[in-house]
């Protein structure tokens, strides 16, 4: 049991985290750190916070809260316990009870079970599946229950909470890989535009090379400097020669 909220509120407000899950404490100590705000920091009205920088969050700050660096399962994990994205153009989310300064609000906020529409719906399926059957059918449809209602459990403990919750992970997921495939356009179009760059340079070093080549030959056959120089290209040469 913790007797403080942690380092990053700077307050000595005796607080229990024994009712708190070890990932949202995690998480409001980390957003809570104001050392690092350019990466994730509370809002100013503080009932919401930004991830700035995702990159460095997955690599730097992931690893040494939660022990792992995957970004899209920091999300996922928030989603569970009702957290939700506020804004279209960046990672800020929320849920009421995860507040700036408000520690004691985190024991309300729980883990989402599947909805128990859809336990209720598989427990009479099962039930009209087994009746006016033989003592063998009525155990294989109790075994086949407890096959389903393991199978449910598994997927709660999987942190996804049914269908919708299922849904809104395949949209973060989205946003996820577009933010991936916009970094790389990105990277493409400043590779080719370096590529150009060194395209015209090479060019500008060939001409400069023929240049020259024309001015040695036309020395060498006699004539004078001044005529070589026009000769090859190279009048003028005092203002525009290229730049190595």
């Amino acid at each position: 049991m913790s007797a403080q909220p942690g380092s990053a509120t700077g307050t000595t407000t005796p607080f229990a985290t024994v009712n708190v899950s070890p990932f949202l404490w995690k998480t409001w100590n980390l957003v809570s750190d104001e050392t690092s705000n350019d990466v994730i920091s509370w809002n100013e009205h503080g009932r919401t916070f930004t991830v700035w920088k995702p990159d460095v969050l997955e690599t730097e700050y992931l690893p040494k809260t939660f022990k792992h660096s995957n970004f899209a399962s920091f999300v996922r994990q928030l989603n569970n316990y009702g957290f939700r994205k506020c804004h279209s153009d960046r990672y800020e989310f929320g849920v009421e009870g995860f507040e700036k300064a408000k520690p004691e609000l985190l024991t309300t906020l729980k883990r989402h079970d599947a909805p128990r529409s859809s336990k209720a719906k598989a427990a009479g399926a099962t039930k009209k599946g087994g009746a006016g059957t033989s003592k063998a059918g009525a155990s294989g449809g109790a075994a086949g229950s407890l096959a389903l209602q393991h199978h449910q459990d598994s997927i709660e403990l999987g942190a996804y909470g049914g269908l919708v919750t299922e849904v809104e992970q395949l949209k973060r997921d989205r946003l996820l890989l577009l933010k991936e495939v916009m970094r790389l356009r990105e990277t493409q179009h400043t590779q080719r535009e370096e590529v150009a760059r060194m395209s015209v340079r090479l060019k500008e070093t060939e001409n400069f090379q023929t240049q020259m080549r024309h001015f040695v030959q036309a020395v060498h056959d006699g004539e004078n400097i001044n005529a070589a120089l026009r000769e090859s290209g190279f009048a003028g040469f005092g203002a525009h020669a290229p730049l190595s």
